[in-house]
């Protein structure tokens, strides 16, 4: 396949991000678990976000169909309406044709295979991951629909490249947000849609906000399309869209091949299907079937979910849940639990203070802090171990939390 180079300013929107996440978080050996829910871009950066955000706008609430004016505006004569309209025409008709559909197409629908729930056992990373995918479900769901994008494909490749972490930063590859956006990409999305530039362009009024997940995925999805439709790519071509967006042409032969570096984008996505298939079978369970799941530690985020509130009321339900078990923490004798709701809690704090501006109080922030030195001082003992490491990295980064 000859693929087309005129695009070199969209490609690559997620440069290696991946392949710089993988190298350098391991799997704890004990039990199987990984701490890849907090990965090292996570480490380095999630302390510095109040300082880099865009702006300091107001939040657009949960992305609505319904609050999109979806009126054709141009029904003249059509030898008299521009490009421009003409494209307003054919996204607006695109949208009322989904509106007018039974439902958004769901996450759950498109499981590649059901797992019986008294068969599913669940790791502590299945558990925050699922907790994660929570407030990003329903974006997911509407705008791959919009843009013609697969979502299963969509949701392994946020995934693989942040974790659904809307904060994440990645310093040497300068990609930002649950997508892993780079600034200038962000800015060649925002330009297409403010000047009708593209026939998917959606008159929507979306935050300017690179770390805004709603915008975040939208953009990316927008590029996405443009790439398919440039590059007439078919489903049977998304692997050579993960290489593109990823790596580039640098990850694509002449002859169309993938080079060494875009097979092991590859070999690293393919391994997200499982995981996702995992998460995505939680949201399929009814109620009734909900206690089957063997670890219980689940089933308050069953609630969240089922709720159906805001992005940012979601966020803000996710917090409180994890601040809960940190109260429970003197009596939890699972470290890496306590660890992993230490972090939670942590990053969920940033997502509500730098994106939805909604400040912490000192009863919370001295929660987080409180946990982090009595998981310091108990685990002194576990100093050269991978959990020591963990939990020592996480103190560093919220002592000056507490003060903030």
């Amino acid at each position: 396949m000859k693929i087309k180079k005129i695009l070199h300013t969209i490609l690559p929107t997620f440069l290696g991000v991946g392949l710089l996440y993988f190298t350098n978080v391991s799997a704890v050996g004990a039990g199987g678990n990984n701490l890849n829910n907090f990965s090292n871009n996570d480490k380095s950066e999630i302390i510095q976000e109040e300082n880099k955000l865009l702006n300091n706008l107001g939040y657009f609430n949960e992305f609505n169909i319904d609050n999109l004016d979806l009126e054709l505006r141009f029904n003249g004569d059509n030898e008299l309406i521009t490009e421009n309209e003409s494209n307003l025409n054919k996204a607006n008709k695109r949208l009322l044709e989904i509106k007018s559909g039974s439902n958004v197409r769901k996450l759950e629908e498109c499981l590649t295979g059901k797992i019986e729930p008294q068969l599913i056992n669940l790791s502590r990373d299945d558990i925050i991951l699922y907790s994660r995918m929570i407030p990003i479900k329903n974006s997911l769901e509407l705008y791959t629909q919009i843009y013609e994008i697969d979502l299963i494909w969509f949701s392994e490749v946020l995934l693989l490249e942040s974790r659904f972490n809307p904060i994440a930063v990645n310093n040497r590859t300068l990609d930002y947000g649950i997508a892993q956006m780079k600034k200038e990409r962000y800015e060649l999305a925002k330009e297409s849609i403010r000047n009708k530039q593209t026939q998917y362009f959606l008159d929507v009024n979306l935050e300017d906000n690179i770390y805004d997940p709603e915008t975040n995925i939208a953009y990316v999805l927008l590029l996405t399309r443009m790439v398919i439709d440039e590059n007439n790519l078919t489903s049977e071509n998304y692997d050579t869209l993960s290489v593109l967006y990823n790596l580039g042409y640098a990850g694509i032969n002449d002859d169309g091949t993938f080079t060494e570096q875009g097979q092991r984008y590859l070999d690293l996505l393919d391994k997200r299907k499982a995981e996702v298939n995992k998460i995505i079978n939680c949201f399929d369970y009814e109620k009734s079937e909900r206690n089957y799941i063997k670890n219980k530690r689940i089933m308050p985020l069953f609630n969240i979910h089922d709720n159906n509130n805001s992005i940012d009321q979601q966020y803000h339900e996710l917090f409180n849940f994890y601040i809960s078990e940190l109260d429970n923490i003197k009596n939890e004798e699972d470290f890496w639990w306590s660890a992993l709701c230490l972090n939670e809690s942590f990053l969920y704090s940033k997502i509500l203070d730098n994106i939805y501006k909604i400040e912490i109080d000192k009863e919370n922030r001295n929660k987080i802090y409180d946990a982090a030195n009595y998981l310091k001082n108990v685990t002194e003992s576990y100093r050269n171990t991978e959990l020591g490491q963990y939990i020592d990295k996480l103190y560093k980064k919220i002592i000056p939390f507490k003060n903030d």
